[in-house]
């Protein structure tokens, strides 16, 4: 059962991008290199290079998680370009960074992941709204107590482990963006941390 999700993931991901690049001089468009580039091109240019941060609520998915913390917990993160590395056909390499925590009666929950993976423009090649889908793979830090009160019992430690997650959002313009993730994490001494994240990034400085 371990592997459902992480396979599910990649399966996503190979669906998403196996329709190939979409490129200007496909059939039944024509290129002219004698005039200027066109509006897409150069609103994907405009914001190249732009770090940002995220905020938004995390929803557990897990019903212990949920009566220890609560329904959604604040989470807060730092956004990466999603223009910056732009290859043809829309797809570029995406980073996400994130730090999920709480704290309620005693127990305490810190999540850090950090992932890699390819984010894909689905639609709106002019320059307005532009929809995207993204799958990424990587580690996570998770530093928490959790007491179960059917048991009794307290869980805690401090340790890595595997993480994946898959996107869907809107790049409404050069620096916002509004984003739904799932979040999936292996289970940590019987406990799961996995659930759906929403969140605005504003994209804004430069390193």
């Amino acid at each position: 059962m371990k592997n459902i999700v992480p396979i599910g993931i990649l399966a996503l991901a190979a669906t998403s991008f196996a329709e190939g690049p979409v490129t200007a001089d496909r059939p039944g468009t024509m290129l002219d290199a004698s005039k200027p580039l066109a509006a897409p091109m150069q609103w994907r240019n405009q914001d190249q290079g732009l770090f940002g941060v995220s905020v938004g609520w995390y929803f557990p998915t897990n019903g212990l998680i949920r009566d220890r913390f609560g329904n959604k917990v604040f989470d807060v993160g730092f956004s990466a370009p999603f223009q910056g590395v732009q290859q043809q056909g829309g797809q570029q390499a995406s980073t996400s960074f994130g730090i999920i925590s709480a704290e309620k009666s005693g127990d305490r929950m810190m999540i850090i992941p950090a992932t890699f993976g390819i984010m894909k423009m689905t639609g709106g090649r002019g320059e307005g709204t532009k929809p995207y889908v993204a799958a990424r793979a990587g580690v996570a830090y998770f530093d928490y107590r959790v007491t179960d009160p059917d048991t009794a019992s307290r869980k805690s430690g401090r340790k890595f482990n595997f993480t994946a997650n898959v996107e869907g959002g809107l790049i409404l313009n050069q620096n916002l963006r509004l984003a739904a993730k799932y979040n999936w994490f292996p289970k940590v001494d019987g406990l799961d941390f996995s659930g759906i994240e929403v969140k605005l990034s504003y994209q804004f400085f430069r390193l």
